[in-house]
């Protein structure tokens, strides 16, 4: 049955959802660039003409699934409120990401094909999801979850970096560590960490009495 991730709303189209759904299923496991009209037609139970007269070309459908996307991960992140502190907003609207990707693990493939693909279709894709980044933290700046990032837009290219990176690295991840991602467990330990890092300094601004000499010489962050 196919996944209705996709699908915009009553006024989506059935024909357009369901090639866009059997697109990404096919970019999840194969890549953009290995991934033909006639392979898409085939998916999605219908003629290449048929995929054709709905997307005009690759290029075309490529960039609808990008935007699709982008519009479901944008919906399920805003659904989240800004009232509750800060570590709660934040652990709050990285589970819905994370059960976002968890009931359509297509999506999480496809971002981790396109963006490790490269190429225009790479750009456009990190280029919309970076817009994206900076309009949802802007939200969060308004609404004194998040402080101004002094440099916005290294900032954001991190931020998004922690985000991703159980995604983009999910295979190596996996390999390296002994774990699956598709265990809630491992997921929730993912989001707690990421919750960490972004909300709790990592290093401490000030040394607390007599720490200075406790470590070697030159040990000191400056």
């Amino acid at each position: 049955m196919a996944d209705a991730s996709l699908t915009l709303g009553p006024a989506d189209l059935a024909p357009r959802a369901r090639i866009r759904e059997a697109a990404l299923r096919l970019y999840a496991e194969h890549g953009l660039r290995a991934t033909s009209i006639r392979m898409v037609a085939e998916e999605a139970g219908m003629s290449p003409g048929a995929v054709m007269h709905h997307f005009k070309s690759k290029d075309e459908l490529a960039e609808a699934v990008q935007h699709a996307v982008i519009a479901k991960i944008r919906q399920v992140v805003s659904e989240v409120g800004l009232e509750a502190l800060p570590h709660v907003v934040t652990q709050e609207r990285r589970l819905a990401f994370d059960q976002l990707v968890t009931d359509n693990p297509s999506i999480a493939g496809y971002l981790r094909r396109v963006i490790l693909e490269g190429g225009p279709a790479g750009a456009a894709l990190f280029t919309e999801g970076f817009d994206l980044v900076r309009s949802e933290m802007q939200a969060l700046v308004e609404a004194q979850v998040a402080r101004p990032l002094p440099d916005p837009d290294i900032g954001l290219v991190l931020y998004r970096a922690v985000h991703l990176a159980h995604i983009v690295f999910g295979p190596l991840v996996e390999q390296m560590l002994g774990l699956s991602l598709s265990d809630p467990a491992v997921l929730g330990r993912f989001r707690d960490a990421a919750v960490d890092l972004l909300t709790h300094p990592v290093f401490a601004e000030t040394l607390a009495d007599g720490d200075a000499a406790a470590g070697p010489p030159g040990s000191r962050l400056t």
